[in-house]
Protein backbone atom coordinates (compact mmCIF):
# COMPACT_ATOMS: atom_id res chain seq x y z
CA UNK A 1 0.00 0.00 0.00
CA UNK A 2 2.76 2.48 0.85
CA UNK A 3 4.45 1.91 -2.50
CA UNK A 4 1.21 2.38 -4.34
CA UNK A 5 0.29 5.53 -2.53
CA UNK A 6 3.83 6.84 -3.01
CA UNK A 7 3.47 6.38 -6.75
CA UNK A 8 0.12 8.16 -6.65
CA UNK A 9 1.77 11.03 -4.78
CA UNK A 10 4.27 11.40 -7.62
CA UNK A 11 1.49 11.27 -10.21
CA UNK A 12 -0.64 13.82 -8.35
CA UNK A 13 2.29 16.18 -7.71
CA UNK A 14 3.25 16.18 -11.40
CA UNK A 15 -0.41 16.56 -12.36
CA UNK A 16 -0.77 19.80 -10.40
CA UNK A 17 2.50 21.05 -11.90
CA UNK A 18 1.01 20.20 -15.30
CA UNK A 19 -2.15 22.18 -14.53
CA UNK A 20 -0.10 25.27 -13.70
CA UNK A 21 1.95 24.91 -16.89
CA UNK A 22 -1.19 24.46 -19.02
CA UNK A 23 -2.70 27.71 -17.77
CA UNK A 24 0.59 29.59 -17.77
CA UNK A 25 1.36 28.71 -21.40
CA UNK A 26 -2.19 28.96 -22.79
CA UNK A 27 -2.22 32.70 -23.49
CA UNK A 28 1.38 32.98 -24.64
CA UNK A 29 0.98 30.45 -27.45
CA UNK A 30 -1.03 32.91 -29.53
CA UNK A 31 0.47 36.30 -28.61
CA UNK A 32 2.57 36.44 -31.78
CA UNK A 33 2.18 35.04 -35.25
CA UNK A 34 3.24 32.40 -36.12
CA UNK A 35 2.21 30.28 -33.15
CA UNK A 36 4.86 29.80 -30.47
CA UNK A 37 5.66 26.12 -31.11
CA UNK A 38 7.78 25.71 -27.95
CA UNK A 39 5.01 26.97 -25.67
CA UNK A 40 2.37 24.93 -27.48
CA UNK A 41 4.54 21.83 -27.10
CA UNK A 42 4.93 22.39 -23.35
CA UNK A 43 1.19 23.03 -23.11
CA UNK A 44 0.35 19.79 -24.90
CA UNK A 45 2.89 17.76 -22.93
CA UNK A 46 1.17 18.92 -19.75
CA UNK A 47 -2.27 17.73 -20.87
CA UNK A 48 -2.01 14.47 -18.93
CA UNK A 49 -2.75 16.48 -15.77
CA UNK A 50 -6.55 16.52 -15.56
CA UNK A 51 -7.00 12.91 -16.75
CA UNK A 52 -4.44 11.70 -14.18
CA UNK A 53 -6.27 13.60 -11.43
CA UNK A 54 -9.48 11.82 -12.42
CA UNK A 55 -7.77 8.41 -12.51
CA UNK A 56 -6.36 9.00 -9.02
CA UNK A 57 -9.80 10.06 -7.77
CA UNK A 58 -11.23 6.75 -8.97
CA UNK A 59 -8.42 4.80 -7.31
CA UNK A 60 -8.58 6.57 -3.96
CA UNK A 61 -12.38 6.51 -3.74
CA UNK A 62 -12.30 2.76 -4.36
CA UNK A 63 -9.55 2.13 -1.81
CA UNK A 64 -11.08 4.35 0.88
CA UNK A 65 -14.71 3.27 0.53
CA UNK A 66 -14.61 -0.49 0.34
CA UNK A 67 -17.10 -0.91 3.18
CA UNK A 68 -19.17 2.23 2.61
CA UNK A 69 -22.79 1.09 2.28
CA UNK A 70 -24.64 4.27 3.22
CA UNK A 71 -24.91 6.34 0.05
CA UNK A 72 -25.98 9.58 1.77
CA UNK A 73 -23.16 9.28 4.30
CA UNK A 74 -20.73 8.78 1.46
CA UNK A 75 -21.98 11.85 -0.45
CA UNK A 76 -21.88 13.96 2.72
CA UNK A 77 -18.31 12.92 3.49
CA UNK A 78 -17.22 13.82 -0.05
CA UNK A 79 -19.04 17.16 0.01
CA UNK A 80 -17.57 18.12 3.37
CA UNK A 81 -14.05 17.62 2.04
CA UNK A 82 -14.45 19.44 -1.27
CA UNK A 83 -17.35 21.88 -1.40
CA UNK A 84 -16.50 24.54 1.26
CA UNK A 85 -13.11 25.44 -0.29
CA UNK A 86 -14.61 25.31 -3.76
CA UNK A 87 -17.39 27.75 -2.83
CA UNK A 88 -14.92 30.07 -1.12
CA UNK A 89 -12.61 30.26 -4.14
CA UNK A 90 -15.49 30.44 -6.58
CA UNK A 91 -16.78 33.53 -4.76
CA UNK A 92 -13.28 35.04 -4.59
CA UNK A 93 -12.89 34.71 -8.37
CA UNK A 94 -16.35 36.21 -8.85
CA UNK A 95 -15.29 39.26 -6.79
CA UNK A 96 -12.08 39.53 -8.82
CA UNK A 97 -14.10 39.66 -12.04
CA UNK A 98 -16.21 42.48 -10.60
CA UNK A 99 -13.13 44.37 -9.42
CA UNK A 100 -11.54 44.28 -12.87
CA UNK A 101 -14.78 45.26 -14.58
CA UNK A 102 -15.29 41.93 -16.35
CA UNK A 103 -18.86 41.66 -15.02
CA UNK A 104 -21.33 43.75 -13.06
CA UNK A 105 -22.60 42.61 -9.69
CA UNK A 106 -25.92 40.78 -9.79
CA UNK A 107 -27.27 38.75 -6.92
CA UNK A 108 -28.58 35.94 -9.11
CA UNK A 109 -25.39 35.70 -11.19
CA UNK A 110 -23.22 35.81 -8.05
CA UNK A 111 -25.07 32.80 -6.62
CA UNK A 112 -25.11 30.98 -9.96
CA UNK A 113 -21.43 31.63 -10.71
CA UNK A 114 -20.35 30.65 -7.21
CA UNK A 115 -22.29 27.38 -7.17
CA UNK A 116 -21.47 26.37 -10.74
CA UNK A 117 -17.79 27.33 -10.77
CA UNK A 118 -18.27 29.71 -13.70
CA UNK A 119 -16.23 32.37 -11.90
CA UNK A 120 -12.95 30.96 -13.25
CA UNK A 121 -12.17 28.63 -16.13
CA UNK A 122 -10.51 25.93 -14.04
CA UNK A 123 -13.29 25.51 -11.46
CA UNK A 124 -15.32 23.23 -13.75
CA UNK A 125 -13.19 20.39 -12.38
CA UNK A 126 -14.81 20.34 -8.93
CA UNK A 127 -18.44 19.97 -10.14
CA UNK A 128 -17.10 17.42 -12.63
CA UNK A 129 -15.48 15.33 -9.91
CA UNK A 130 -18.61 15.62 -7.79
CA UNK A 131 -20.58 14.09 -10.67
CA UNK A 132 -18.31 11.07 -10.31
CA UNK A 133 -18.89 11.10 -6.54
CA UNK A 134 -22.63 10.93 -7.19
CA UNK A 135 -22.16 8.10 -9.69
CA UNK A 136 -19.56 6.21 -7.66
CA UNK A 137 -21.98 3.65 -6.17
CA UNK A 138 -22.68 2.57 -9.75
CA UNK A 139 -19.22 3.05 -11.26
CA UNK A 140 -17.49 1.15 -8.44
CA UNK A 141 -18.94 -2.03 -9.95
CA UNK A 142 -16.56 -1.65 -12.92
CA UNK A 143 -13.99 -4.17 -11.71
CA UNK A 144 -13.58 -6.40 -14.75
CA UNK A 145 -12.28 -5.82 -18.28
CA UNK A 146 -15.61 -6.83 -19.93
CA UNK A 147 -17.18 -3.84 -18.16
CA UNK A 148 -14.25 -1.45 -18.68
CA UNK A 149 -13.72 -2.02 -22.41
CA UNK A 150 -17.20 -0.83 -23.53
CA UNK A 151 -16.64 2.38 -21.54
CA UNK A 152 -13.28 2.85 -23.28
CA UNK A 153 -14.90 2.34 -26.69
CA UNK A 154 -17.78 4.72 -25.90
CA UNK A 155 -15.44 7.37 -24.48
CA UNK A 156 -13.13 7.07 -27.50
CA UNK A 157 -16.03 7.50 -29.93
CA UNK A 158 -17.27 10.57 -28.06
CA UNK A 159 -13.78 12.13 -28.09
CA UNK A 160 -13.43 11.53 -31.82
CA UNK A 161 -16.88 13.01 -32.49
CA UNK A 162 -16.08 16.04 -30.33
CA UNK A 163 -12.81 16.62 -32.18
CA UNK A 164 -13.86 16.06 -35.78
CA UNK A 165 -17.54 17.03 -35.95
CA UNK A 166 -19.31 20.32 -35.33
CA UNK A 167 -21.88 19.10 -32.83
CA UNK A 168 -24.69 21.50 -31.92
CA UNK A 169 -27.84 21.27 -29.86
CA UNK A 170 -28.43 19.12 -26.76
CA UNK A 171 -25.79 16.57 -27.79
CA UNK A 172 -23.12 19.26 -27.53
CA UNK A 173 -23.88 19.49 -23.80
CA UNK A 174 -23.15 15.79 -23.43
CA UNK A 175 -19.77 16.36 -25.10
CA UNK A 176 -18.95 19.32 -22.87
CA UNK A 177 -15.78 19.11 -20.77
CA UNK A 178 -18.00 20.02 -17.81
CA UNK A 179 -20.03 16.82 -18.15
CA UNK A 180 -18.74 13.50 -16.79
CA UNK A 181 -19.32 11.38 -19.90
CA UNK A 182 -16.35 12.69 -21.90
CA UNK A 183 -14.05 11.83 -18.95
CA UNK A 184 -15.77 8.60 -17.88
CA UNK A 185 -13.03 6.16 -18.90
CA UNK A 186 -10.40 7.80 -16.69
CA UNK A 187 -12.48 7.46 -13.54
CA UNK A 188 -13.65 3.92 -14.27
CA UNK A 189 -10.08 2.96 -15.18
CA UNK A 190 -9.05 4.21 -11.72
CA UNK A 191 -11.83 2.16 -10.12
CA UNK A 192 -10.79 -0.89 -12.11
CA UNK A 193 -7.10 -0.78 -11.19
CA UNK A 194 -7.57 0.33 -7.55
CA UNK A 195 -7.05 -3.14 -6.14
CA UNK A 196 -4.75 -4.27 -8.95
CA UNK A 197 -2.05 -1.60 -8.90
CA UNK A 198 0.79 -3.98 -8.07
CA UNK A 199 -0.46 -6.62 -10.50
CA UNK A 200 -0.76 -4.10 -13.32
CA UNK A 201 2.61 -2.56 -12.44
CA UNK A 202 4.22 -6.02 -12.55
CA UNK A 203 2.56 -6.73 -15.90
CA UNK A 204 3.78 -3.53 -17.55
CA UNK A 205 7.20 -3.35 -15.89
CA UNK A 206 8.32 -6.09 -18.27
CA UNK A 207 6.95 -4.05 -21.14
CA UNK A 208 8.75 -0.79 -20.41
CA UNK A 209 10.05 -0.61 -23.96
CA UNK A 210 6.48 -0.63 -25.27
CA UNK A 211 5.36 2.00 -22.72
CA UNK A 212 8.33 4.25 -23.43
CA UNK A 213 7.88 3.88 -27.19
CA UNK A 214 4.21 4.91 -27.01
CA UNK A 215 5.14 7.76 -24.65
CA UNK A 216 7.77 9.13 -27.05
CA UNK A 217 5.38 8.71 -29.98
CA UNK A 218 2.66 10.58 -28.05
CA UNK A 219 5.03 13.39 -27.10
CA UNK A 220 5.85 13.75 -30.79
CA UNK A 221 2.31 13.55 -32.13
CA UNK A 222 0.48 15.82 -29.67
CA UNK A 223 2.05 19.20 -30.61
CA UNK A 224 2.01 18.27 -34.32
CA UNK A 225 -1.67 17.36 -34.10
CA UNK A 226 -2.50 20.53 -32.21
CA UNK A 227 -0.61 22.70 -34.70
CA UNK A 228 -2.35 20.93 -37.60
CA UNK A 229 -5.79 21.60 -36.10
CA UNK A 230 -5.00 25.27 -35.48
CA UNK A 231 -3.58 25.66 -39.00
CA UNK A 232 -6.85 24.29 -40.36
CA UNK A 233 -8.85 26.88 -38.44
CA UNK A 234 -10.30 24.48 -35.91
CA UNK A 235 -11.38 25.99 -32.60
CA UNK A 236 -8.83 26.43 -29.82
CA UNK A 237 -10.96 24.15 -27.65
CA UNK A 238 -10.66 21.38 -30.23
CA UNK A 239 -7.04 22.09 -31.07
CA UNK A 240 -5.47 22.31 -27.63
CA UNK A 241 -7.84 21.02 -24.96
CA UNK A 242 -7.54 17.71 -23.10
CA UNK A 243 -10.68 16.14 -24.59
CA UNK A 244 -9.03 14.41 -27.54
CA UNK A 245 -8.47 10.71 -28.23
CA UNK A 246 -4.71 11.21 -28.50
CA UNK A 247 -4.73 12.80 -25.03
CA UNK A 248 -6.52 9.73 -23.69
CA UNK A 249 -3.73 7.45 -24.95
CA UNK A 250 -1.04 9.86 -23.74
CA UNK A 251 -2.60 10.20 -20.27
CA UNK A 252 -2.94 6.47 -19.69
CA UNK A 253 0.67 5.94 -20.77
CA UNK A 254 1.85 8.75 -18.47
CA UNK A 255 -0.01 7.21 -15.56
CA UNK A 256 1.42 3.76 -16.27
CA UNK A 257 4.88 5.35 -16.38
CA UNK A 258 4.41 6.46 -12.78
CA UNK A 259 3.25 3.11 -11.43
CA UNK A 260 5.82 0.90 -13.21
CA UNK A 261 8.82 2.83 -11.93
CA UNK A 262 10.33 2.42 -8.49
CA UNK A 263 9.90 6.00 -7.30
CA UNK A 264 11.52 6.99 -3.98
CA UNK A 265 9.64 8.50 -1.09
CA UNK A 266 10.17 12.24 -1.38
CA UNK A 267 8.99 14.81 1.18
CA UNK A 268 8.62 17.60 -1.37
CA UNK A 269 6.59 15.40 -3.72
CA UNK A 270 4.41 14.21 -0.83
CA UNK A 271 3.86 17.80 0.30
CA UNK A 272 2.84 19.02 -3.16
CA UNK A 273 0.56 16.00 -3.52
CA UNK A 274 -1.17 16.73 -0.21
CA UNK A 275 -1.55 20.40 -1.14
CA UNK A 276 -2.69 19.72 -4.72
CA UNK A 277 -6.42 20.47 -4.21
CA UNK A 278 -5.69 23.79 -2.52
CA UNK A 279 -3.09 24.65 -5.16
CA UNK A 280 -5.56 23.80 -7.91
CA UNK A 281 -8.19 26.15 -6.50
CA UNK A 282 -5.89 29.07 -5.71
CA UNK A 283 -3.30 29.03 -8.51
CA UNK A 284 -5.38 31.11 -10.94
CA UNK A 285 -5.35 34.02 -8.49
CA UNK A 286 -1.56 34.12 -8.67
CA UNK A 287 -1.66 33.53 -12.42
CA UNK A 288 -3.87 36.65 -12.81
CA UNK A 289 -1.52 38.61 -10.56
CA UNK A 290 1.53 37.52 -12.51
CA UNK A 291 -0.10 38.34 -15.86
CA UNK A 292 -0.85 41.89 -14.67
CA UNK A 293 2.67 42.35 -13.28
CA UNK A 294 4.34 40.97 -16.41
CA UNK A 295 2.25 43.20 -18.67
CA UNK A 296 3.15 46.31 -16.64
CA UNK A 297 6.88 45.73 -16.98
CA UNK A 298 6.57 44.41 -20.56
CA UNK A 299 8.15 41.08 -19.70
CA UNK A 300 8.52 39.14 -22.98
CA UNK A 301 6.67 35.83 -23.19
CA UNK A 302 9.58 33.38 -23.27
CA UNK A 303 11.16 30.70 -21.07
CA UNK A 304 12.18 33.31 -18.48
CA UNK A 305 8.53 34.40 -18.29
CA UNK A 306 7.43 30.78 -17.83
CA UNK A 307 10.11 30.10 -15.18
CA UNK A 308 9.39 33.22 -13.11
CA UNK A 309 5.65 32.75 -13.49
CA UNK A 310 5.75 29.10 -12.46
CA UNK A 311 7.81 29.82 -9.33
CA UNK A 312 5.57 32.76 -8.39
CA UNK A 313 2.32 30.83 -8.89
CA UNK A 314 3.47 27.68 -7.09
CA UNK A 315 4.96 29.64 -4.19
CA UNK A 316 1.86 31.79 -3.78
CA UNK A 317 -0.42 28.76 -3.92
CA UNK A 318 1.66 26.90 -1.30
CA UNK A 319 1.65 29.92 1.02
CA UNK A 320 -2.14 30.07 0.63
CA UNK A 321 -2.34 26.37 1.49
CA UNK A 322 -0.27 26.93 4.63
CA UNK A 323 -2.46 29.89 5.59
CA UNK A 324 -5.64 27.88 5.09
CA UNK A 325 -4.37 25.15 7.44
CA UNK A 326 -4.29 27.69 10.26
CA UNK A 327 -8.05 28.19 9.99
CA UNK A 328 -8.97 24.51 10.07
Amino acid sequence: MDKRINKLDWARAFAIIGVILIHLTSSGMFINSPINIELMTLNQWSRFAVPVFIIISGILLSLNNKNENNYLTFIYSRAKKTIPLFLLWSFIYYLIQIYFGKINFNLFSSINNTLSGESARHLYFVPLIFQFYLLFPILKKVKTLPLLIPILILNSILLIIKTHFNVIGPFSLILSHKFFLIWSFYFTFGVYIANKLETIADFFVNRKLLINSILILSLTILPIESYHYISNSMSLDTSTFSTRFTILIFSIICFLSFIINDLPNNKIINYISNASYSIYLSHMLFLFSFYNFANRINLPFNYLYISIGFIFILTGSILTYELSKRFK
